[in-house]
């Protein structure tokens, strides 16, 4: 990497944490859009690997939507069971309306946002609307703002904070009138999709603590981070024999057979690198090849069995998630694949097996995810 692209990540990244660290904000909502736009980034890439330059508010209103229903269940501690406040004067508006959708539709506890889709599209186009409206009216014209100076650094929009819901109603209703574009400047892709191994924890830290200090009568328990993010994986127990015969019965890492052996389902691409419950994600393996790879990336020749799965197991794979009722969206997660290995440096290792670690091999990755 150039001395200058060096001076450009680091003042990128110097920009970021003095926006996390900005206190003028009532609500979590910046935390949400810059963790969307961090997603949408890396879900989006070209065929290429290239982070997109373009996205539109109605993506970023279904991301965001994504972030907050997990975190609009019930919370418990103690004798106290509420919605965790997400404002400083009482519940963010995003968050009340995501929480009245599947409160109206679905069981609150337990519904996932797959099953919530199905179970009533239009409703759910209604709700990803009025969270559009919301981001395009609040944090998006004010989100790059320092004190009184707006410095754009992450993206460019056609509209300010003087934007009326007149006008976005009827670009919602007709497709004209208002230009929905987030136009990503040049270098802030690149720059989310290289930094987002560290920048997805740092934002969830930062979005934690916001909530803590929203909720400081009700919470003591710091801990509120996994309740909020790294507990809400779909239980995996409905998939495992579908991921069985799959997989003919063997590990997905090992290739051994699961016959009586204690198996766990795997999210190929890690959880913590990109949230991804897509089938397309998930392997079957065993307890021990599972425990060793944790949050590690897979070696380039796991990596081509699963990218050759993807076509061959084609049809396997959307009968089974029919089947289940199970997201299965192999397209974003083949861009979210290439966003994150084609991204590593030449000096990565990647997990083979328990205790092994091994170079990447670039030319087979490239031609795992490229065909090239």
């Amino acid at each position: 990497m150039s001395a200058a692209a060096d001076t450009g990540a680091v003042a990128f990244a110097e920009r970021l944490l003095t926006l996390l660290d900005e206190a003028s904000y009532s609500t979590t909502y910046k935390f949400a859009v810059v963790l969307g736009l961090l997603d949408l980034c890396i879900e989006t890439a070209e065929a290429s690997g290239a982070p997109t330059t373009m996205l539109t508010t109605r993506q970023l209103a279904d991301k965001v939507v994504q972030i907050y229903w997990p975190q609009t269940r019930e919370f418990v501690e103690g004798n106290a069971s509420l919605v965790l406040r997400q404002s400083n004067t009482g519940q963010a508006e995003i968050v009340s309306l995501v929480r009245k959708f599947r409160e109206r539709h679905l069981d609150a506890a337990t519904a996932s946002l797959h099953q919530a889709r199905a179970a009533d599209a239009s409703a759910y186009e209604r709700l990803v609307e009025k969270v559009e409206w919301k981001l395009i009216e609040m944090p998006l014209p004010r989100l790059q703002r320092l004190g009184n100076t707006d410095e754009p650094f992450i993206y460019r929009i056609a509209w300010d904070e003087h934007i009326t819901q007149g006008a976005v109603r009827d670009y919602q209703r007709t497709g004209r009138g208002f230009d929905n574009r987030i136009l990503i400047l040049d270098g802030a892709a690149e720059h989310l999709v290289q930094f987002g191994p560290l920048l997805r924890p740092l934002l969830r830290r930062h979005f934690a603590d916001r909530i803590l200090r929203y909720n400081r009568s009700v919470l003591s328990d710091p801990g509120i981070e996994a309740f909020l993010f790294d507990t809400q994986r779909t239980p995996a127990a409905p998939i495992r024999r579908a991921l069985h015969e799959l997989q003919s019965g063997a590990c997905f890492y090992c290739r051994l057979s699961l016959t009586g052996a204690k198996t766990e389902v795997d999210h190929f691409i890690p959880w913590a690198r990109y949230p991804d419950d897509s089938l397309a994600n998930l392997v079957l393996a065993h307890h021990g090849c599972n425990n060793d790879k944790r949050h590690y990336l897979a070696a380039a020749d796991h990596l081509t069995r699963w990218r050759r799965r993807q076509d061959d197991e084609a049809k396997g794979l959307r009968d089974a998630a029919s089947e289940c009722d199970w997201p299965h969206e192999p397209e974003r997660t083949l861009s979210v694949a290439r966003s994150v290995y084609l991204h590593l440096p030449q000096s990565a290792r990647l997990w083979q097996a328990r205790g092994t670690f091994v170079p990447i091999d670039t030319a087979l990755v490239r031609e795992a995810l490229l065909g090239a």
